[in-house]
């Protein structure tokens, strides 16, 4: 492999002594592709197993702990013991690529769908008024079913800890080599953390402190399941969003703080979410003393207590290297890059970078590129966040879990 790339083909071992053989990963990416009852479809195990090859850790898509979190169709389950033949299968399939496989665990709170959850509705910190995303396959049922979330009362979010506590012992019984708390996007635990959607005045909100118990907590029960287990090369992440839009949103001081506290847990790395990996901060400006990036920040003040990854609109194999080198993390997910190049990683290792596209074969089509038919319909809705190349735009007809395209006009 050439020079650039070196340091990304480092093997890293975390602080239980699990060693990844490099430091690649797999960024976790929702495929709308798993069985209605949220097992795994023989789509999704291909499309996760076949961009498994050469990476050192592999993160599922966002799977649901709890019947209330379901925040797309076509996402999977950890929640009963039914989906645990579908998770062996999945777990076993990455790691015979030779990565680790760590199963993202997740809770949609107010973003979950009306028409996928129980007739109890969808749930959040507080009242919060529901707009139904694009992606969707029942706009109108969504829009018919529920208007406002429902206000979680103290026994249900007690509820929900243990919740995250049961997948994480799935994910072990099922052969994972470790979980990935989703704290990030907009999610149920960030939810939680947010001025902007906490706003209780119990003990899981108010101030700072407050509005951090309900992750802290989560975190925890993960934790204690993991020793529970006896497996001490178990693998835990927690993944979380830097900084939020409004004003009393998320800011980086409270990121700041919420990873000063992870960091006192039996974790083994965090993972920043960011849609550019060299995204500014907000405080880029106005403190000049500062780095102007986001991970650059998060990393400096980590200093060293735990792995980070990091990830955002890495494509190309220049990218790759130029994150990888770029001292801001430790670990390097690929998202988008990987859907385009399943075998990105093997390339880039045999010195064949130069080989890897740009876009996905249009005419080639979704099968022979290991993509669930579904998502290669959204795929081309959202171009050019995928580009592809031979094929005029398509609109999925967004009532068909199918994916079935039609022209755009």
């Amino acid at each position: 492999m050439k020079p650039q790339f070196e340091a990304l083909f480092q093997p890293l071992t975390f602080n239980n002594g699990a060693t990844l053989p490099n430091r690649l990963v797999l960024a976790p990416m929702t495929h709308w592709a798993s069985h209605e009852d949220g097992t795994a479809s023989e789509a999704e195990i291909d499309f996760v197993a076949s961009r498994s090859k050469g990476l050192g850790m592999v993160i599922t898509a966002a799977t649901t702990v709890h019947p209330t979190g379901r925040a797309f169709d076509g996402e999977p389950n950890a929640i009963r013991a039914e989906d645990l033949p579908g998770l062996r299968r999945l777990a076993q399939s990455i790691q015979a690529k030779g990565a680790k496989a760590v199963l993202q665990i997740h809770h949609g709170g107010f973003r979950a769908l009306p028409h996928l959850v129980p007739a109890n509705g969808v749930v959040a910190p507080s009242a919060f008024t529901l707009i139904p995303p694009s992606f969707s396959f029942d706009i109108e049922a969504d829009k018919r079913l529920q208007s406002e979330a429902r206000v979680l009362t103290d026994a249900e979010i007690r509820e929900l800890v243990a919740a995250y506590a049961q997948a994480t012992q799935y994910a072990v019984d099922a052969g994972f080599d470790g979980v990935e708390i989703h704290g990030a996007n907009g999610y149920l635990l960030q939810q939680f953390y947010s001025a902007a959607s906490n706003l209780r005045d119990d003990e899981w909100g108010g101030n700072r402190e407050k509005r951090m118990a309900f992750p802290l907590a989560v975190a925890r029960a993960v934790a204690d399941t993991v020793a529970a287990s006896g497996r001490q090369d178990f693998i835990v992440g927690y993944r979380f969003s830097p900084e939020e839009a409004p004003a009393n949103g998320i800011k980086m001081a409270d990121t700041l703080a919420l990873i000063d506290e992870l960091v006192k847990l039996p974790l083994q790395y965090l993972h920043v979410s960011l849609g550019d990996f060299n995204e500014p901060a907000e405080n880029a400006a106005a403190h000049p003393d500062l780095p102007p990036q986001r991970i650059a920040q998060i990393h400096r003040h980590l200093a060293g207590r735990l792995p980070l990854v990091g990830v955002g609109g890495l494509v190309s194999a220049q990218s790759i290297a130029d994150a990888g080198n770029s001292g801001h993390a430790e670990l390097i997910a690929v998202g988008r890059g990987a859907i385009i190049n399943p075998d990105f990683a093997v390339k880039i290792a045999e010195g064949r970078e130069n080989e890897l596209a740009d876009s996905l074969d249009g005419p080639l089509g979704a099968k022979a590129q290991h993509i669930p038919d579904v998502l290669w319909g959204l795929l081309l809705n959202m171009q050019p966040w995928v580009p592809f190349r031979g094929l005029k735009r398509r609109l999925v007809t967004p009532t068909n879990r199918h994916g079935s395209t039609r022209d755009a006009v």
